[in-house]
């Protein structure tokens, strides 16, 4: 059953914009009327403009913005009376709004829209019959359009001597060992940052598949590994010599393969027509600068935003702080938040360890983060079609 179209659209505006948004790219009205609450903490001018943008709507003659308090109920009644509408979208607004506003079109049978991002419908409110599927489909430019974001160019690339191609299968492969890939990387970054050739030595906790990773990321180009003593693998406090081509494979082994081996695992998702968009490093500009995420998507219409900690110690509140900002920029609670990282969670016998660890993840699930570790990698696929169907922190 397709969805009516209509002429005039209310929207009830709380402190979701984004379900709104979603309907108005559905519907695709003529015009538009914002029922605004006062106690909304964004601002709908924008988000307005966003949507008059992406439907070629004139803000003077099509968007009309009326603000209310969401609890006066006699206040809202006046404001519909004096309006005309054909359907009203009340998803995130307070309940006294959409109960007044569904009284007031009973005897016209005015349709009241509910986006259930959970199940990828439009409900009717006037009958539970009246369910319509969510086939939104827009891209990344559109999405930031409508909170008048544009995205900004990428940071230039360093100098490589590797191809694009070895790179991503390196990506892959450290991604597919997640546990063994961080306990090999974290060694790699515990000293020598910024040197191209250094000599390390073989930990007494490493075994023949993290000898076999080291052999097959030279194998790529990635960099290369030396023996000092004549023997086919290393044995603990036997030093190694390493050597990075360039500084780009030096920063990818460090952190920037995590982000590219998140991106390359959900545009298989795009190519199963889960996923809408995917990019990696996306960056846009807002009145206090630059804001960047390493992982970004799209599914109906709402956003996947990833942040990708590829380093010894990944548990700092402040990075789940930055997503959550950013998280706030573009839909709010109408975001999926990942935290991901190569490193997985300390041993239960370094307890300072293990508590700033349990400490971090609590905050992540105040933020609606769900944290995913190094031996989590590997399912990222299966990870990320899980929180679309049945996320851990809901949409509402």
């Amino acid at each position: 059953m397709n969805i009516p179209s209509i002429k005039t659209l209310l929207l009830l505006f709380g402190g979701r914009p984004q379900p709104n948004a979603m309907l108005a790219a559905v519907l695709q009205p003529q015009r538009i009327i914002g029922l605004v609450s006062k106690d909304s903490p964004y601002t709908v001018g924008e988000v307005l403009e966003g949507i008059a943008s992406f439907l070629n709507l004139d803000m003077q003659t099509n968007i009309q913005e009326e603000r209310v308090d969401p609890y006066d109920t006699r206040q809202i009644q006046e404001v519909l009376s004096r309006v005309s509408f054909d359907a009203v979208g009340a998803t995130g607004a307070p309940v006294p709004m959409v109960v007044t506003a569904y009284e007031f079109g009973r005897d016209d049978k005015i349709p009241v829209y509910y986006v259930n991002t959970q199940r990828g419908e439009i409900l009717n409110l006037r009958g539970t019959e009246y369910r319509y599927p969510l086939t939104l489909k827009i891209d990344t430019s559109t999405y930031l359009g409508v909170y008048r974001l544009e995205i900004e160019p990428p940071e230039p690339d360093p100098p490589y001597s590797t191809s694009l191609q070895q790179r991503e299968q390196a990506a892959r492969l450290l991604g597919q060992h997640g546990q063994i890939s961080g306990e090999v990387l974290g060694w790699l970054r515990a000293t020598h940052q910024s040197s191209l050739r250094f000599q390390k030595q073989w930990t007494s906790s490493f075994k023949e598949q993290h000898w076999i990773l080291l052999q097959q990321l030279q194998k790529w180009g990635l960099l290369k590994v030396r023996l000092f003593r004549k023997r086919k693998t290393p044995v603990p406090h036997s030093r190694i010599e390493i050597t990075f081509p360039l500084e780009g494979e030096r920063g990818f082994l460090f952190g920037k393969w995590l982000e590219v081996y998140t991106r390359l695992i959900a545009e298989k998702l795009t190519q199963e027509g889960l996923l809408d968009d995917v990019r990696q490093g996306l960056r846009f500009r807002v009145q206090e600068g630059k804001r960047e995420l390493d992982f970004f998507a799209l599914y109906k219409g709402m956003a996947l935003l990833g942040s990708c900690k590829a380093r010894r110690k990944p548990w700092k509140k402040d990075y789940l702080n930055e997503l959550s900002a950013v998280a706030d920029l573009l839909g709010g609670r109408y975001t999926y938040r990942f935290f991901l990282t190569d490193q997985s969670p300390p041993r239960r016998d370094n307890k300072n360890a293990l508590r700033g660890f349990q400490e971090f993840v609590a905050h992540a699930q105040r933020l609606r983060i769900r944290v995913v570790t190094g031996e989590e990698l590997p399912r990222w696929k299966a990870i990320l079609r899980q929180e679309i169907k049945n996320p851990t922190y809901p949409l509402i």
